[in-house]
């Protein structure tokens, strides 16, 4: 809440020495938030989708996909999200590369190991 009050503040002086950069930066803000937001929801949603009833692990945290399905799964649905315009491509080429990175390792090592 303190850095909401002092970016307030921070956003009103600009305004006041230059209203259109105050505004484009309000702007770029409020997508940021929006675009965290998003991410968060997609975690919850396919939380949701994979684990049915049962609560997530970890007092209400949203559970990362951990095997090579999941991270599949993911994937796509992030693949679909893009699509339907509900995420940024920023964001998706950064999931995307993190997950598919997670991926890749898991297929070099997993594989050879049975897991």
């Amino acid at each position: 809440m303190g850095a909401g009050l002092g970016l307030g503040i921070g956003n009103q002086i600009a305004g006041q020495m230059n209203p259109q950069m105050a505004q484009q930066q309000m702007m770029q803000q409020q997508m940021m938030m929006q675009q965290m937001q998003q991410m968060q929801d997609m975690m919850n949603k396919m939380n949701q989708q994979g684990a049915g009833a049962a609560p997530p692990a970890g007092g209400g945290q949203p559970k990362m996909p951990e095997s090579a399905e999941e991270i599949k799964q993911f994937l796509e649905a992030l693949d679909v999200r893009l699509m339907n315009g509900e995420i940024s491509e920023s964001i998706y080429n950064t999931m995307r590369e993190r997950w598919q990175s997670k991926l890749d390792s898991m297929s070099g090592s997993g594989e050879s190991s049975g897991e």
